[in-house]
């Protein structure tokens, strides 16, 4: 079923490589912390904030220390621009805008809360979109509901921090330097917190791999392979093998994808499986007792 990749644009092949190998990410996280669907909900907050706060301290150096612009298709929601990428300086403060920093900073943070609050809106919505239309009640309800203005808190807290952040040490410095984005991302994760989500770590772990590939490109002569495509195909297999094998540690996400497209078909075959699994075992058992 990987090989369904090929018939896709190279945009899209690269949008759902991206999709399918968090998606595989989050299988392993899922293992590795012995957290299933059901358990999901107790996983550590804080330890979830930290490691997001290390994703995306290096996430924004990388951003930042790149040698030539970011022109391939990627997931994270706060991409900044290379030093080389920033405007010659016309004014004798280190800060290339031309309102307060504060000033600057509220903007930004305006901006990505309402695009926050947007996103998480629309994916709450999607699922209740045939009683939306005739229940207004509903409608409301889920406009107002309080996970999505957490999130456009977090979308917009972040903004807001990295931006004042990285304006007080170029203050600082009198200069523009890679540090201060690695300290500007770190803190600036803090209001994760507010509405924790593993797919956004997963999402900058998966874009710091796209950097470093990018780098290691420019630098070494590599073979042209189709990697987007086998890394699909790869990850295509992990998500069936945990569907009906791990199926706890199995994202509801892919879950929810198989269910759609086979028609709930899965769902038929997954229930044979473990009949069969079961009956296997059952005769087993028996064999062994007699033997005994």
């Amino acid at each position: 079923s990987g090989l369904s990749i090929l018939l896709e644009s190279q945009e899209n092949k690269t949008l759902n490589t991206l999709l399918f190998f968090n998606q595989a990410i989050e299988c392993f996280i899922n293992v590795l912390t012995n957290v299933t669907n059901i358990e999901r909900r107790r996983r550590s907050r804080l330890g979830e904030t930290l490691s997001f706060m290390l994703v995306s301290s290096i996430l924004m150096y990388l951003f930042k220390t790149h040698t030539v612009p970011v022109s391939f298709t990627h997931l994270w929601f706060y991409p900044t621009k290379t030093i080389s990428e920033n405007p010659k300086q016309s004014s004798p403060t280190p800060c290339t805008h031309k309102s307060s920093c504060l000033e600057y900073s509220c903007q930004s943070a305006a901006k990505y809360f309402f695009m926050g609050y947007l996103l998480e809106s629309v994916k709450n919505m999607l699922p209740k979109l045939g009683r939306l239309t005739s229940h207004r009640k509903i409608l409301f309800q889920t406009l107002f509901n309080r996970k999505n203005v957490l999130f456009g808190f977090f979308f917009g807290g972040y903004a807001f921090l990295y931006k004042w952040i990285t304006c007080y040490l170029r203050k600082k410095d009198g200069e523009e330097r890679p540090v201060h984005s690695l300290v500007a991302g770190f803190f600036a994760a803090v209001p994760y917190c507010l509405k924790p989500n593993l797919q956004l770590p997963i999402i900058g772990f998966a874009t710091i791999l796209q950097l470093l590939w990018q780098r290691v490109c420019l630098k070494y002569r590599m073979p042209k392979l189709p990697y987007d495509v086998i890394i699909f195909i790869v990850s295509t297999g992990i998500l069936i093998h945990f569907r009906f094998l791990l199926h706890d540690y199995c994202p509801k996400y892919t879950r929810n994808m198989l269910n759609m497209v086979t028609n709930n078909l899965d769902s038929r075959v997954y229930n044979i499986w473990w009949n069969i699994l079961e009956t296997t075992d059952e005769v087993l058992i028996k064999q062994r007792l007699k033997s005994r």
